[in-house]
């Protein structure tokens, strides 16, 4: 901006005039930098919850599938013998497990190593010479479980304890030491098993003198395999774990021929946490989508600009904004459309039938159970609502909505203030003090009926998924994939703001400059006319 230097031959405040002159163009300038602002602050609410929306989506992705809900837990008669766990797939039931033999790696304790000839305990740095080996030299092999030579290491006399170790260590799958504390050296295998077994072979003078040999004092375990009996049927490893018809078992300490027992069940309350997790997370997404589709007005609330702001205090700026931005996406359409998309999923009834849900194919155009097309008695198949309402009640398939299974939204008398008509609360949910003192449907299906329970909770979150999903498919020029709001649209939009206040920018400043050329003209002539009085004057007198 140019300095300006103006009134000096008319006395008058020129900018002032100038500003108040052009105050229209610059209130319509400030009316878009608004909008804009507004609009940014928008964008950024509805980044907001399409994460918490997203988040949603994403995390019931896997509910609606069989193996979400399929838990199984186990007990074991002796903990300390054995740990177990099961997978959905696991028969429930007990059944009986013998440990006969827990798998060992080869594993070499070696004799303590004599003093030196300098009668002084021996260190890593110690040389075999000083140990008291007088050979020329030789090589120690280490060998597989097979027999193969996996490395051959070769020692002389000046070969020290440090030098030994380190080429043992990494033999093959090994692991070699010196404890210079005990005076001796371990060795053992990385895996256990007889297929991971090692042994040592070579100069005997050296095995012996570092301890490595029997005849050198050395303690060795051979490797060997697990064992197990599992309902009578053996089975071996080169490890302590097994997975057997979906039970994972670690064995711990061996049983002799003694038993014990493993029991498998449904996970009652892994599935109800489940249910109830799912639950809270949407109710706590749908209870801030009502805060703000209800949220107070903000009629007459605008984004402030720099000189406005200069007025107030920072505390009175920011609970300005704050009052507009908790109304920006009131009754909002698009809001209000996810909400429905969502409420309508949830409050959807399923058909159960034998422990599975009854579905629309929506290519085929028929209802079908468990992969199977479901058909009238005719043959044909069942297409319309009510035929399916007459095939379930010849067959017996009952329909199932969340109250079905004591999972209900609040009674809107009882609602409080903070309160959302669209939350569901589960009877007899000790942590929540609206619905605790109710009778534990959900807890009782549960031990009664797991397969109807996870049978409807699947197809529910299958329902809401694709609803979400519907929602948050991209729209050519409007919204991006994933997104639930038409970000795209609402970039475009913030970009034509830009381009806007721009031009009117422009437009302010070129009004501005040609006021003030008419001004300057102005000083300028009034400044002759002043030459022109004195010289007269000057004449006169």
């Amino acid at each position: 901006m140019p300095i300006r230097i103006t009134g000096l031959n008319s006395g008058l405040d020129t900018e002032a005039i100038i500003s108040e002159l052009v105050s229209a163009y610059r209130t319509k300038e400030e009316k878009y930098q608004k909008a804009q602002t507004k609009l940014s602050w928008k964008q950024d609410a509805w980044k907001d919850l399409n994460i918490k929306v997203r988040s949603l989506y994403d995390n019931i992705s896997n509910l609606r599938f069989t193996s979400a809900w399929t838990m199984k837990k186990t007990t074991v008669s002796d903990s300390a013998k054995a740990t177990v766990t099961a997978a959905g797939s696991c028969v429930n039931g007990t059944q009986t497990l013998k440990i006969k033999q827990l798998a060992k790696g080869t594993y070499i304790t070696g004799g303590e190593i004599s003093n030196t000839s300098a009668g002084t305990a021996p260190t890593s740095a110690t040389k075999l010479s000083e140990l008291g080996y007088t050979g020329s030299g030789g090589d120690i092999q280490v060998k597989d479980s097979s027999g193969n030579v996996v490395k051959t290491v070769s020692v002389t006399g000046n070969t020290t304890i440090k030098d030994l170790v380190s080429a043992l260590n990494g033999a093959g799958d090994t692991k070699a030491s010196f404890d210079a504390t005990n005076k001796r050296i371990f060795m053992t295998s990385n895996k256990t098993g007889e297929q991971n077994a090692f042994s040592l072979d070579g100069d005997a003078d050296i095995l012996k003198t570092v301890g490595l040999s029997k005849e050198g004092g050395a303690s060795i375990v051979d490797a060997q395999d697990s064992e197990i009996e599992l309902n009578g049927a053996k089975f071996t490893s080169a490890n302590n774990t097994y997975t057997v018809n979906g039970l994972t078992i670690d064995c711990l300490a061996e049983t002799g021929n003694s038993e014990i027992s493993i029991t498998t069940s449904v996970d009652t309350q892994s599935m109800y946490d489940q249910v109830k997790s799912f639950l809270s997370q949407y109710n706590s997404l749908m209870k801030e989508m009502y805060s703000l589709y209800n949220a107070d007005s903000a009629k007459g609330y605008e984004p402030l600009t720099d000189s406005e702001k200069d007025q107030m205090t920072d505390t009175e700026v920011e609970k300005w904004e704050e009052k507009i931005k908790a109304a920006l996406l009131r009754r909002d359409d698009t809001l209000d459309g996810i909400m429905s998309t969502m409420k309508n999923a949830m409050s959807t009834s399923y058909y159960i039938y034998n422990g599975n849900a009854v579905t629309y194919d929506s290519d085929k155009q028929y209802y079908k159970c468990n992969g199977n097309a479901i058909k009238n008695s005719d043959g044909s198949y069942v297409t319309s609502a009510s035929q399916l309402k007459l095939w379930a009640s010849a067959n017996g398939a009952k329909k199932y909505s969340l109250s079905s299974f004591g999972i209900k939204t609040e009674a809107y008398a009882t609602m409080t203030a903070n309160s959302s008509q669209d939350a569901y609360h589960i009877d007899g949910d000790a942590d929540d003090s609206v619905s605790k003192n109710n009778s534990d449907v959900l807890l009782n299906m549960l031990s009664s009926d797991p397969d109807t329970v996870s049978s409807f909770m699947k197809q529910l979150t299958s329902g809401l998924y694709s609803a979400i999903d519907t929602k948050m498919k991209s729209v050519k020029g409007l919204s991006s994939s994933y997104t639930i709001y038409n970000d795209i649209e609402m970039a475009r939009e913030y970009s034509d703001y830009t381009d806007t206040i721009s031009k009117w920018e422009d437009k302010l400043t070129d009004l501005e400059d040609s006021y003030y050329k008419k001004f300057a003209a102005m000083e300028s002539a009034l400044a002759s006319l002043q030459s022109q009085s004195s010289s007269l004057s000057s004449l006169l007198s």
